[in-house]
């Protein structure tokens, strides 16, 4: 599998990531909508604490490498969560372009207050 590759948005777009629970590994797909007409989500918050972006998930025919506290949270989500799309900065946005994530930085309180709920994470999904 080659790695994800994101792809351009406009300033008002955000990704939101979307757990396949009818695979057997731990699969997504990543969609794009505008911020001022977004379908429900919940947007995670969670301390990076030094976390090395290691743990594959597959998107499509590709994959994203995320930090083991995603990737927790994302196969807890998996079997309990309820099909909602998800917002989690790691994925949400091009951790390796520096512009788009000053861009999305920007945005975060607005991404976060139209949340229909946030998840505060302190790990261990057990």
């Amino acid at each position: 599998m080659i790695p994800y590759e994101y792809r351009p948005r406009a300033q008002n777009q955000i990704c939101l990531l979307e757990v396949d629970a009818t695979q057997a590994d731990l699969a997504c797909q990543i969609h794009t909508v505008e911020l001022d007409n977004v379908p429900s989500y919940v947007a995670l918050s969670y301390a990076w604490d030094g976390q090395s972006m290691t743990l594959p998930i597959r998107c499509k025919k590709s994959y994203l490498k995320i930090a083991a506290d995603v990737f927790d949270f994302l196969v807890y989500w998996k079997v309990r969560g309820d099909g909602r799309l998800l917002w989690i900065d790691a994925v949400s946005m091009d951790q390796n372009d520096t512009v788009e994530k000053r861009i999305r930085v920007q945005m975060m309180g607005q991404i976060y207050t139209s949340a229909e709920l946030v998840i505060v994470s302190l790990g261990a999904y057990n």
